[in-house]
């Protein structure tokens, strides 16, 4: 939650309207996608826009202003995902890749095999 808390601080700082999220570990995000998301927030006035994929929603995702200070409360090894469950305003854009994602030398062989 580091990394989120400290994007989040200097995007408040700098006036930013909004604060997208993305991981390293999805190898298979497009700058389609990432499009996707930002233009979706920015059509949907502020909400929450997310990837859904798997049945869940998750990042990359964009977050509103108004959601800024309970990203900046996100502590130890938790990310924003807890955030999207709880909020039926969040945008979801389909994204199917986003369930490839790489935490082992395994998950990164299967994804140079699909």
């Amino acid at each position: 939650a580091a990394s989120l808390r400290l994007g989040v601080a200097w995007a408040s700082q700098a006036g930013h309207d909004g604060v997208a999220v993305f991981t390293c570990d999805q190898p298979r995000l497009s700058v389609a996608h990432a499009r996707a998301l930002v233009d979706a927030f920015r059509a949907g006035g502020g909400a929450a826009v997310a990837s859904r994929y798997e049945g869940t929603l998750g990042v990359p995702a964009v977050f509103g202003r108004a959601r800024y200070a309970e990203l900046f409360a996100l502590r130890g090894d938790q990310g924003a995902r807890s955030l999207l469950r709880r909020d039926p305003a969040v945008i979801a854009i389909d994204w199917p890749d986003g369930a490839h994602d790489v935490d082992t030398p395994a998950d990164l062989a299967s994804l140079s095999t699909a």
